[in-house]
């Protein structure tokens, strides 16, 4: 598929390609300017498949992904080779007694739109590690690996204190965090995680589309997010045009711990730009090290929830 070597998803874990495909865009209208808009369901479930048939083996969505999850199970659902991590939001405050309820009624659901008797991987939407202290949240999640229904468990967080709690706790296996060029705040958990044989899923590699030329759309309370992306175009000498390939192959070349790559796809056009930044192969380690110091701190640049509305 690439020069880039394959690795476990996490100790133990199934093997994946590099790349894998988050289904957020496939869901919901997400993204920058006016390119976000829901794809149509034939050509949702057109790009999944060929990614399928490009190499990709890793899938990840979720519930609060509008209809990701149901079009992931109608394109991937009976395909053995397909790896899917999908999530489990929880509502502000349930209550302790709540929670086994709760997650086996969304495990049981996300089952049966994904149309599968197995999730992967389950990870706990936007965890804190105050959930990681929460003894009936783990023992629920726990009792749905032990009753066959989960394979392993995860989070996906936002910062790097949430996830090394995570890496820290018995019995999760995965850790999904956002990291691209402008963002490499995660990069103090790296050594943590992988002592731990903790396996990391990046996503944001593109920023929510700040990395590439869709920056031009971005209001001007963002503006110093655009001029960043811009100074990495002059640093790296290239165009607007190819700085996705750019930002998604400097992720993809830093290796374990990182395991797998989200490549946000939303239509077979952008599912091609990131295997070809696959197919391209690891970036020359001269450039990853200036690349390296490109990574901003400022949390309202970097955390595309903290946004205002884009239109």
């Amino acid at each position: 598929m690439s020069g880039f070597t394959r690795l476990p998803l996490y100790r133990g874990g199934p093997m994946v390609g590099r790349l894998g495909f988050g289904t957020v865009a496939l869901g919901l209208a997400y993204g920058v300017g006016p390119e976000a808009v829901l794809p149509p369901e034939d050509a949702a479930i057109a790009t999944l498949r060929a990614a399928r048939s490009g190499g990709v083996d890793f899938f990840d969505t979720a519930p609060a992904y509008g209809v990701a999850e149901q079009r992931t199970g109608l394109a991937l659902g009976g395909d053995a080779g397909a790896v899917i991590a999908t999530k489990i939001l929880l509502p502000k405050d349930i209550s302790d007694f709540e929670l086994p309820a709760f997650v086996r009624t969304s495990v049981m659901a996300s089952l049966t739109r994904l149309k599968r008797n197995r999730i992967d991987l389950l990870k706990i939407h936007n965890a804190t590690a105050a959930d990681m202290d929460r003894r009936p949240l783990l023992d629920a999640l726990r009792a749905e690996v032990a009753a066959g229904r989960v394979t392993a468990l995860g989070a996906s967080v936002y910062g790097p204190g949430d996830a090394a709690a995570v890496i820290a706790t018995p019995g999760f296996k995965s850790v999904q965090i956002a990291f691209s060029i402008l963002d490499q705040r995660c990069r103090a958990i790296f050594a943590q995680a992988g002592s731990a044989g903790v396996g990391l899923v990046v996503r944001s590699a593109l920023l929510k589309g700040a990395l590439t030329v869709r920056a031009r759309h971005l209001p001007p309370i963002l503006a110093p997010l655009a001029d960043a992306a811009s100074q990495v175009c002059t640093l790296a000498g290239i165009g607007w045009e190819e700085l996705p390939t750019l930002a998604m192959r400097y992720v993809l070349s830093i290796g374990a711990p990182i395991s797998v790559v989200l490549a946000g796809a939303q239509s077979q056009a952008e599912l091609n730009d990131a295997l070809r930044a696959l197919d391209a192969g690891p970036l020359p380690s001269a450039l990853m090290a200036k690349l390296d110091g490109c990574g901003l701190t400022d949390d309202a640049l970097l955390n595309p929830a903290r946004w205002p509305a884009l239109s």
